[in-house]
């Protein structure tokens, strides 16, 4: 056999080598769709003061997550209402559970607007995790909280 089907041999044995380390990384870099439902209970209220003519709260509740996210989350948040019923609402929920096929904990900050003091709209940012979950970075939207749907997607 001659040198140059060697080389070519080799050359090609090493490209296919490097594809396979290389894709799976590509293919967990991708992202995924998410969406289900969630139902928030047990609210606690933590602190409540008036801001000028706003009503400030902060509280902690329970979220129970079904879907691509399936678990149990523990949240605080702030909830400002308006005199004239409006409001805002930001906080953070520590999730325990499975995001798809992987199981572990992440940290999940949410803010939306109430356009009622019933019902909150806004947008999720996965910002970390452990576990399975480790690595998980995503950003998605809630509507109708506290008895909604999510939707978004994930990055591992």
């Amino acid at each position: 056999m001659s040198k140059f089907p060697q080389r070519r041999l080799l050359f090609i044995a090493a490209a296919l080598l490097l594809m396979a380390v290389t894709v799976p990384a590509a293919v967990a870099a991708e992202s995924v769709a998410v969406s289900g439902s969630f139902h928030e209970h047990s609210f606690k209220v933590l602190d409540q003061r008036t801001e000028g003519e706003d009503t400030v709260i902060t509280r902690s509740l329970k979220v129970n997550f079904k879907g691509s996210f399936h678990g149990k989350g523990d949240a605080v948040e702030e909830v400002t209402l308006h005199p004239d019923g409006t409001g805002e609402v930001i906080g953070e929920i520590h999730f325990v559970g499975c995001v798809t096929d992987r199981c572990g904990s992440a940290e999940i900050l949410f803010e939306g607007t109430l356009p009622n003091p019933e019902v909150a709209n806004g947008t999720f940012t996965v910002v970390r995790g452990t576990g399975g979950l480790a690595g998980i970075r995503g950003r998605g939207e809630f509507l109708q909280a506290p008895d909604g749907t999510y939707s978004g997607a994930v990055r591992f």
